[in-house]
C-alpha cells in the first residue's frame, strides 16, 4: 500500500499537467478516496489514472465550463460521501 500512495502523489500531481493554469489542492480525504478506488491488491496501482480521470474529469470540465472556477485560480479538492468535490473557496 506504501507504493501505491507514493504512486498516487505521483499521479495526483499530474493532475495539472492535464488542466494547465488550474492548481490544484488535494485534500487528504479526496487522496484516500482516490486510493480506495483506484488500487487493488490484485492489480496494484494500474487502473489508479484511470480513477482519477474517471472522477474528475467531467467534473473539472463542467466546473470550469460552468464558470464555478477560472483557470489561473488554485481549486481545493475534497471527498465527501464518496465523491469528489471542488471547493473553490476553500483557501488551498
Amino acid at each position: 500500500m506504501r507504493r501505491a500512495h507514493r504512486f498516487s502523489h505521483r499521479t495526483l500531481g499530474g493532475l495539472q499537467c492535464f488542466y494547465p493554469g488550474l492548481p490544484c489542492k488535494w485534500d487528504e480525504s479526496a487522496k484516500e478516496l482516490i486510493l480506495k478506488e483506484g488500487f487493488s491488491e490484485e492489480y496494484g496501482a494500474r487502473n489508479l489514472e484511470r480513477v482519477v480521470d474517471r472522477m474528475l474529469g467531467t467534473l473539472i470540465a463542467e466546473a470550469l465550463l460552468g464558470g464555478k472556477i477560472t483557470t489561473g485560480r488554485s481549486i481545493r479538492l475534497v471527498a465527501t460521501d464518496g465523491q469528489i468535490e471542488i471547493c473553490p473557496t476553500c483557501s488551498p
